[in-house]
Formats: C-alpha cells, sequence, structure tokens
C-alpha cells in the first residue's frame, strides 16, 4: 500500500496549506481518497481490517484540518458503510434473515407473515441463547 500512503500523504500536505477551497471539494477528494484505499486493501473476509485502516487514515486527515468537517463527514459515512455491509454480510451468509432496505410504511403482504429487520435491528437483537434471530421459514 505504499502509493496509497503517498497519497494519503499528498493529500494531508494539501489539507495543511488549505489548497482545497470548500466543502464540497474536501469531501470529494476524500471520498476518492477512500475509494482508492479500500480497492488497495488486501481482500479478506475481516471489515475490522478495512475499518482500522480507513479510521487511521481519516485521522490523519482529519487532524490535517480540523476545522474542514466534511472530511470528517465522509470518513464516518464510509465506516458506516463498511460496517452495514459486514452486517448484511454476515447474515447472508448466516441464512434465512431478512434485512429491510424499504421504509416501515410498506404493505406487509409483500412480505408475508415474516418480520423484516433492518440492520440497525439486527446489531441489537439476539436471541436468549446468545445467537441472532432466524428466519421462522
Amino acid at each position: 500500500m505504499p502509493d496509497v500512503q503517498a497519497l494519503v500523504n499528498d493529500f494531508v500536505l494539501k489539507l495543511k496549506r488549505r489548497k482545497i477551497e470548500g466543502s464540497h471539494a474536501s469531501a470529494r477528494q476524500t471520498a476518492e481518497l477512500l475509494r482508492s484505499v479500500v480497492s488497495h486493501q488486501p481482500y479478506t473476509n475481516q471489515a475490522a481490517a478495512l475499518i482500522s485502516a480507513v479510521k487511521a487514515i481519516g485521522q490523519q486527515l482529519i487532524a490535517a484540518n480540523p476545522v474542514e468537517l466534511a472530511v470528517g463527514n465522509v470518513v464516518r459515512r464510509v465506516l458506516h458503510i463498511i460496517r452495514e455491509e459486514d452486517l448484511s454480510s454476515t447474515a447472508t451468509a448466516i441464512g434465512g434473515l431478512s434485512l429491510a432496505v424499504d421504509s416501515d410504511d410498506d404493505d406487509e403482504t409483500e412480505r408475508g407473515d415474516r418480520p423484516a429487520l433492518s440492520a440497525a435491528a439486527l446489531a441489537g437483537q439476539k436471541h436468549p441463547s446468545g445467537t441472532l434471530f432466524t428466519n421462522p421459514s
């Protein structure tokens, strides 16, 4: 990941020298940088390694220009997406869990008698035995 580190160092330098003007430009370049960081990470099934890499780079970027709040917001949003995808893939691997992507106002006849669980609900709900709730069908 040496070429990615060079990109990070270059971006940190730009942030420190305030070469990037405006929140939109800062957010866009932060997202592009984090996309390259994620794509250069070796593929593993461990989201923890990816989260720690993004966190470390995010801390460098935020420390470079703490006044630019868009940078921190993009980093936190990317971390949220990584965690959400990890939870979704874990639920799929377990099998039978339904993750809702629709709003709560949807007609329940579309899903039958199975309750749909959001990613946030899955994270907080466990069976008394300590396992995640599974689909009853």
